[in-house]
C-alpha cells in the first residue's frame, strides 16, 4: 500500500509534452514539423510519459521505503513485518526522547525527568527524585577552586527531594546515570550544593495586645521558611533556589506581613566575608552574593530577633526573652 507524501508538486505528461513543444521553435524550429509521427515528437513524448512515472513513483510513499527508512533510523531489523504504523510511532517517540546529554538544558532536564524512570534511579526508589538541579559549564566543583574556569568539565549540583544534601549512593548513581550520555571529551563531576550559612539580625515592633511569644516563633518560623529550598521558601515562593541570592528587601516584606507585626525597623545578615556583601549606590548593604554551587540556608545558631512592644505612657521598650 503506497500513500501520497504531502507537499510533492504532481507532474502531468500533457503539460510537458505542451513546455517542451512550446520551445522548439526558439531553441530549434528545423527540428520537426510538429506531426504526431514525426521522430522528433515521438522522443517528446517519451520523455514527458517516463518523467510523469518517475513523478508519481517520487511522489508516493510505500511500505517499502517506510521500512527502509525505519532501519536508517534504528538499525538492522527494526523494519520487519510487524505493524509499521506502531514500529513507526515508537521509532518517532525514540528520536524525540533526549538522551546524549550536550548542553546544559539536556543535563537538567535527564537528570529530573529521566534518571529516576531509569535502572540508576529505580534502585533508589523515591530518592531518585530531585527538587533542583543546576548544570555549571565549563566548572569543576570537586576541585580546590570551584570558581575557576574548567573547559571540558562540566558539573551538575543537585537538590534531592528528599533531602538538602544528597548521600553518596544518589551522587553516585546520577553520575552512572550520566556515563554513557556524556560527550566524549565531557568530564561530568556530580555534587550535593554546597551550604552557606546566613543568620538574621532584626528589630520588630509589634502591634498592641501582640503575643511577643507568639510572634517570636512566626517571625523564626517565617526566616526558616525562606530559606527553604522547597515550596514556600526563596523570594517567589517556589523555593529558595540553588545560586540565589539573599536580599534583605525579601526578609523585610516576609516579616513585616506577618499579624501583630507593626513594622520592622531592622534586618541585617551576618556576614563573614565581606565580599561577599551586595551593596546599593550608596555603599548600603542590600543583601549577599551566593556562589552558583552554593544555596543559603538558615545560621539559626546565630539568628537574633528582638521585639519591642508599645506602652500605655508612649514609646516602646524592648521584650526581655
Amino acid at each position: 500500500m503506497s500513500h501520497e507524501l504531502p507537499g510533492v508538486p504532481e507532474i502531468r505528461y500533457d503539460d510537458l509534452v505542451s513546455e517542451a513543444r512550446s520551445r522548439i521553435p526558439a531553441l530549434a524550429p528545423d527540428w520537426t514539423d510538429h506531426g504526431p509521427a514525426d521522430t522528433g515528437i515521438a522522443v517528446i513524448e517519451l520523455l514527458a510519459w517516463v518523467t510523469e512515472i518517475i513523478g508519481y513513483r517520487a511522489g508516493r510513499e510505500t511500505d517499502a521505503m517506510t521500512r527502509a527508512f525505519l532501519e536508517l533510523l534504528a538499525g538492522a531489523g527494526a523494519g520487519g513485518e510487524g505493524d509499521i504504523e506502531a514500529t513507526l510511532q515508537s521509532t518517532l517517540e525514540a528520536l524525540w526522547t533526549r538522551y546524549r546529554a550536550a548542553t546544559a538544558a539536556d543535563f537538567v532536564h535527564l537528570a529530573k525527568d529521566e534518571f529516576p524512570a531509569s535502572p540508576e534511579g529505580q534502585a533508589l526508589g523515591a530518592g531518585a527524585e530531585l527538587e533542583q538541579v543546576v548544570c555549571l559549564a565549563d566548572r569543576n566543583v570537586d576541585a580546590k577552586t570551584k570558581r575557576a574556569l574548567a573547559p571540558g568539565h562540566v558539573s551538575v549540583v543537585i537538590i534531592p527531594r528528599d533531602r538538602v544534601i544528597a548521600s553518596k549512593a544518589q551522587l553516585g548513581a546520577l553520575q552512572a546515570f550520566f556515563e554513557p550520555r556524556r560527550l566524549l571529551t565531557a568530564q561530568v563531576h556530580v555534587a550535593a550544593v554546597a551550604k552557606v550559612y546566613v543568620p538574621v539580625l532584626t528589630d520588630v515592633y509589634l502591634d498592641e495586645g501582640a503575643v511577643p511569644a507568639t510572634i517570636h516563633q512566626k517571625i523564626w518560623a517565617t526566616i526558616d521558611s525562606y530559606y527553604s529550598p522547597y515550596a514556600g521558601g526563596g523570594a517567589d515562593g517556589e523555593g529558595m533556589k540553588i545560586g540565589a541570592e539573599v536580599f534583605l528587601s525579601d526578609l523585610y516584606r516576609r516579616i513585616d506581613a506577618i499579624d501583630g507585626v507593626d513594622f520592622v525597623a531592622r534586618v541585617s545578615l551576618i556576614v563573614d566575608d565581606a565580599n561577599r556583601s551586595l551593596k546599593n549606590e550608596r555603599a548600603e548593604v542590600i543583601g549577599l552574593a551566593i556562589y552558583p554551587h552554593e544555596i543559603a540556608v538558615h545560621g539559626s545558631g546565630r539568628t537574633k530577633i528582638r521585639l519591642f512592644e508599645p506602652l500605655a505612657s508612649g514609646g516602646w521598650e524592648e521584650v526581655s526573652q
